[in-house]
Formats: structure tokens, C-alpha cells, sequence
């Protein structure tokens, strides 16, 4: 056996062995000899994976492929190290080129854009992975959910279908064709398809479809019922989130920071407006208060690029630390900038060496808990803060199939709900008074709803 063969041999038996550290010895002992074959590199590039160094195989897995555009195994691993990273949209760049030369790729392609909320693009990838895979039935109930959340319901139905040929009563397929039956105002077909998905399976989903059907037939009984069993189901299914929906959670800290900023005056509270010339717009409210039906509206200007609930404010609040939420008095000028700048990093990163030419339009409802810290952030920012008739914010809560966090775990008891949404607002409206500087444009829902143009004519002038 050749030196370089043993080389590969005894690293790839180190992997295997569940001993990463040990490899990258050896490769970096190698490495003095002159650059590693390719065949190491990506074994390499394995080993940092596995000992938790994602950005440094990124930068040499993205050195490696300068050289080696081609190589597909490069493209699978950087796809694997920026997705450790936590920066999934380059994950999915990367792996939709191994997609178009190894089409097994498509369906983690679909499932990271998934992941993102890119539908255009999940879509798009489990069409090819449904290609791939005609005879997969999995892979065909996916591209029927893709395909009703991009609102064709035709496709949607179509792949369905072919889901059910294939392996008939297929809950998933099931409830697409429930929900497609629905949104055509057709109960009857609807019903019947839910009637197929045996009790043992319906998970939340199943259940909050069956609300939805009761719902439109005036069933107001059985609703509820489906409703209460989609929470139940979906709290047993989320152990991580066993505290109190009324006083547990998150509703100590913010009764907390309604207390802080109760009555308070910080030094800053009538700073001068940044410089950066990039100042955003945030959106706020509450979960259902209408955020993204105004954020899609204001979005569609061309000088606003919609963040749609995504992280550059946690960079902000991970970098200001324990100090919130406190008064902020002691985040001076110079730690201003540079957090102005960790900011529009992230922005950028988001979304691309376009983004600065567009104000970001920062959308998250909970951002209502944070109006201090944006505005000690970024002073000239305005607020525009969406608020809704609060029973239908929390009844519209409670009726809808969340996935646990620590904001959403609230809403599987109405009570919790009506805890959230009171402890929420009270905070935001505290630091509000303490902020007479704070520029706060208020729109209504409903308002929205009966004069779209006219009150979101009045946002933009």
C-alpha cells in the first residue's frame, strides 16, 4: 500500500471510529508535507465538522471549491458547514449545485428552504426531488404541501393524487386534499378527506384542518373541540414546554420589564438621530394583530426589503447581554456604532449585496417587547406598531397550529394567551411612555381591512 493510500485509509478508519480530533492530527501532520489530495481535504473538511468548527471548514471548503468548482462532495460538505453556522440560505445555495448533478440532494434542498420560509424555492426543489422520485410517496405529499402553501391548489391536488395512488390513505397527502377542498368552499370533499385519516394519526395538523371544516359549516361545538384537541396534541408533543401558561414563561420577565420602564427616564430618552443613513422600520404588534398581512403590503414598496421575522435585532440584544432590560444608559456612542454595523452586517447577509440599496422594513410582532432597545439602537427609526380587536388576537392564537417556542407554547390554553398578549403590551406600552421621543406610527387591523390603500398610503407618506 502507497503512503497516501495508507494516509486515506487510517484517517477514514479514525472517522469511522468516532475520533475526529485524531484524524485532524494526522491531516495536519500530513499538511506539512505539501497540500493534501482532495480525497483528504474533504475527509478534513469532515473532521472539523465533527470537533464543532463549522466556519473553519466553511473558509476552506469555500477555498478548496475556487479551485475545484466541480467537485460535488465539496458543494454537499459546505452546504453541511453553513448550515452549522446558522447560515441555512448559503447551505441551500450550495447544495442546490450538488442537487442539479446528485438529484437525491433535493429533498434536504426543499426541507432547508423549508426551514427559511423560502417556498418559491422549497417548492421549486421538491418538483425536482418528485422527479427524482415519481414512485416516492413521501416526497409527492410534500411537493402537495409546498405547492397549496404557494397557492396552487391545482398542483397541489394533482400531487396529492399521485400520493394516494401510490400508498392510499397517506395522512399528509389526506389533509392536502382537505385543505384544497376547503379553500374551494367544497365541505363535503373536505370532510370526506378527513374522515380517511384514522384518529391514531391525526396529529395538530389533522386537528386544526377539522376546526377549520367545522368552522365553515357552522359547527361552532365541534370546533372547538378540534381546536382543543389540536393544543392537547401538540402540547404532549413538546415536552421542553412543561410551565405555566399564565404565570410561567415568558410572562414573569415581561411583567418585569413593564415594572423597569414604569415611571422611568433614561439620560437618552431625546437622543439625536443616527447618521448611518440606513435606519430601519420596524413593525410590531402581537402574533394574529396583523403584522404580515401590513409587513407584505409595506414590503411591496421598492424602497423597503422586507425582513420577515428574522434574527438581526437577537445579534443586537445577544451583544448588549444582561444590561437589558435595563435603561441602556451606559451603551455609548462608540458601542452604538458598532452595533448599528453588527446590524447591517446581518441585514446584508440575509439578503445579499442588494440589500443596502433598500430601507430593511424589520418585521416581528414580539419586537413590541424590545422598543427601548431598537430605539436606543437606532433613534430616527419609526415604529409602525399593528394592533387588533384583542379577542380576536387571542381566540385567532389559540386556533392556530404552532410549532413550541417560548412565545407559542403560551398559546396552547386560551388563558395563556390572554396572559402573553396583556404582559406583552402592557411592557411595550410602559417603554412607549417612557419614550416621548419614540416615533410610533399606529394602524389598526380592521382598518387595513376596510381601507388597505388608504392606511397604508398613510405609513409610507
Amino acid at each position: 500500500m502507497t503512503t497516501r493510500a495508507h494516509l486515506v485509509s487510517q484517517v477514514r478508519s479514525l472517522l469511522a471510529a468516532g475520533r475526529p480530533a485524531d484524524a485532524l492530527h494526522r491531516l495536519e501532520v500530513a499538511r506539512l508535507s505539501g497540500p493534501l489530495p482532495m480525497v483528504l481535504v474533504r475527509f478534513r473538511a469532515l473532521a472539523l465538522l465533527q470537533t464543532g468548527q463549522p466556519a473553519v471548514a466553511r473558509t476552506e471548503l469555500e477555498g478548496a471549491l475556487a479551485a475545484h468548482p466541480r467537485e460535488l462532495g465539496l458543494h454537499v460538505l459546505l452546504a453541511e458547514a453553513c448550515r452549522q453556522s446558522g447560515d441555512v440560505r448559503a447551505a441551500v445555495d450550495a447544495l442546490e449545485v450538488a442537487a442539479h448533478r446528485a438529484p437525491q440532494h433535493w429533498q434536504t434542498v426543499a426541507q432547508l428552504a423549508e426551514s427559511i420560509l423560502e417556498r418559491s424555492r422549497a417548492l421549486a426543489a421538491w418538483r425536482a426531488a418528485a422527479i427524482h422520485a415519481p414512485s416516492d410517496a413521501q416526497v409527492l405529499a410534500r411537493l402537495a404541501v409546498a405547492a397549496e402553501q404557494a397557492n396552487d391548489l391545482e398542483e397541489a391536488h394533482q400531487a396529492a393524487e399521485r400520493a394516494l395512488a401510490l400508498k392510499p390513505n397517506q395522512p399528509v397527502a389526506l389533509l392536502v386534499l382537505a385543505r384544497c377542498a376547503r379553500r374551494r368552499q367544497d365541505a363535503v370533499r373536505a370532510q370526506v378527506a378527513l374522515g380517511r385519516i384514522p384518529e391514531a394519526q391525526s396529529g395538530p395538523s389533522v386537528w386544526e384542518e377539522r376546526g377549520r371544516v367545522a368552522e365553515m359549516v357552522g359547527d361552532s361545538t365541534a370546533a372547538q373541540q378540534a381546536f382543543a384537541a389540536m393544543n392537547a396534541t401538540m402540547r404532549a408533543q413538546s415536552p421542553g414546554f412543561h410551565f405555566d401558561r399564565v404565570d410561567g414563561g415568558l410572562v414573569p420577565a415581561l411583567r418585569a420589564l413593564h415594572t423597569i420602564w414604569s415611571g422611568a427616564t433614561p439620560r437618552w430618552a431625546t437622543a439625536g438621530p443616527d447618521t448611518t443613513g440606513r435606519a430601519p422600520v420596524f413593525l410590531a404588534g402581537f402574533n394574529r394583530s396583523g403584522t404580515t398581512l401590513v409587513g407584505r403590503m409595506l414590503g411591496a414598496h421598492p424602497s423597503l426589503a422586507l425582513l420577515d421575522e428574522e434574527d438581526p435585532i437577537d445579534r443586537i440584544s445577544s451583544a448588549i447581554g444582561p444590561r437589558w432590560p435595563g435603561l441602556l444608559d451606559d451603551v455609548g456612542a462608540q458601542e452604538l456604532a458598532a452595533l448599528r454595523a453588527t446590524y447591517h452586517r446581518r441585514v446584508d447577509a440575509l439578503h445579499g449585496a442588494d440589500a443596502g440599496l433598500a430601507r430593511p422594513l424589520d418585521k416581528l410582532p414580539m419586537h413590541t417587547m424590545r422598543l427601548a432597545m431598537i430605539h436606543r439602537l437606532f433613534p430616527s427609526s419609526p415604529v409602525v406598531f399593528v394592533h387588533r380587536d384583542p379577542r380576536d388576537v387571542v381566540l385567532s392564537n389559540w386556533m392556530q397550529c404552532y410549532a413550541h417556542n417560548a412565545i407559542t407554547a403560551h398559546f396552547d390554553e386560551l388563558a395563556g394567551c390572554v396572559a402573553l398578549y396583556t404582559a406583552t403590551l402592557r411592557a411595550g406600552f410602559a417603554q412607549m411612555r417612557a419614550l416621548p421621543g419614540l416615533p410610533v406610527i399606529w394602524l389598526r387591523y380592521e382598518d387595513v381591512v376596510a381601507d388597505w390603500q388608504g392606511e397604508i398610503r398613510r405609513v409610507l407618506d
